[in-house]
């Protein structure tokens, strides 16, 4: 099994990732040769090869024409309300606008879980939402917290912006590799056996595939303006504030923090990290979990690109898997790169979805 499992990994790495074929073809030598040195029976394990190769080309094969290589162009809506590139980054381009089209890998369809028609999808219905209560009172709150030299957030909420960030720095990477370390860590808590992380890492891991093309769907729907934009330029609502900075998507030592290239609602973030805990949940049957955790923003070795300096080691505690997506939750708010109206449906969407994947594997 061991056997099968390292050649279908590399199989899948290598066809993903060709540049980096040496360094995939030492570490699958190296664990072969610790699968053979740990057993005698070196038929069983090259049928394991065998089989781990077959299934990963099958897969890899029936993705071929799954519309993932379609990036396609994104037209800009000119009205208020409406997603732009950020302006402290004009040459920001529009990340992946047809990822929503995307076949899944378990759900039907990238609109099947398409989060509330609240923020609107017509000109009229997106005033409607600028002049309501929801977003008054999610302005105000992305003001207070998410300013770049806010005084109302703590140093804590500070820490929680950047620890779930993960926003595409290099050996950082993006926010799966975030959430895997993270049922990593519970995993090896656990005490897992093979099968059981065999399961758990395929439920989670199609659940967040599945989260992430129906986020984006969701984006590309509704077009809803990021933070930055919508407090800088105000509403008939809300005041302008021109030149307002947000604490900002932490660019660890690669320029200055940005906001994301894409649009506002739903949060990827929330999405994909409630899809994740919500299979964790479900997979072990309860909420109750004591785990650690120690992010790669605060590894000892990441530069924060505001001040210029590495940031500590630093290790936070939960008793909770709900405790921890609520932190992952508002890390987005404390960086002022979502409204929490984002969050929210980000939440819903990748709780439903990781609820239909797992009741539809097992």
């Amino acid at each position: 099994v061991e056997a099968a499992i390292t050649e279908a990994a590399y199989q899948t790495l290598y066809a993903l990732y060709p540049k980096q074929r040496e360094l995939f073809t030492q570490t699958r030598n190296n664990f072969i040769k610790l699968v053979r040195g740990d057993s005698s029976d070196n038929a069983g394990i090259n049928k394991g090869i065998l089989v781990g190769k077959l299934l990963a080309l099958t897969i890899l094969e029936s993705r071929s024409s799954d519309n993932s290589q379609n990036q396609g162009t994104y037209k800009l809506i000119n009205q208020t309300g409406y997603h732009q590139p950020d302006p402290t980054h004009p040459d920001q381009p529009f990340l992946s606008p047809r990822w929503g089209t995307v076949t899944p890998f378990v759900i039907q369809s990238g609109s099947q879980f398409r989060a509330s028609n609240t923020v609107g999808n017509t000109l009229a219905g997106r005033r409607q939402f600028l002049r309501s209560e929801k977003y008054i009172s999610d302005y105000n709150e992305v003001v207070s917290l998410g300013t770049r030299n806010s005084q109302t957030r703590t140093a804590d909420q500070t820490e929680v912006g950047i620890f779930w960030g993960y926003d595409g720095a290099p050996k950082l990477g993006v926010p799966p590799r975030l959430y895997n370390q993270v049922v990593r860590v519970i995993a090896i808590k656990k005490n897992n056996t093979l099968q059981q992380n065999a399961q758990l890492f395929a439920f989670v891991n199609y659940a967040m595939a599945d989260a992430g093309i129906s986020a984006w769907e969701t984006k590309y729907y509704y077009e809803l303006w990021r933070p930055i934009l919508g407090v800088r330029q105000g509403s008939p609502t809300t005041r302008a504030i021109p030149n307002w900075l947000p604490l900002g998507a932490p660019a660890d030592g690669g320029g200055d923090n940005f906001t994301p290239p894409f649009p506002s609602y739903v949060s990827g973030h929330s999405t994909f990290g409630s899809a994740a805990f919500e299979m964790l949940r479900l997979f072990y049957g309860t909420d109750q979990f004591q785990f650690q955790f120690q992010s790669d923003e605060y590894n000892g070795a990441t530069k924060d690109s505001i001040t210029g300096r590495v940031r500590p080691n630093r290790t936070r505690s939960y008793e909770r898997f709900s405790q921890a997506e609520e932190e992952n939750f508002l890390s987005r708010i404390y960086l002022g790169v979502h409204w929490r109206i984002d969050q929210e449906e980000g939440r819903t969407m990748g709780r439903k979805i990781a609820k239909y994947i797992y009741d539809k594997l097992t």
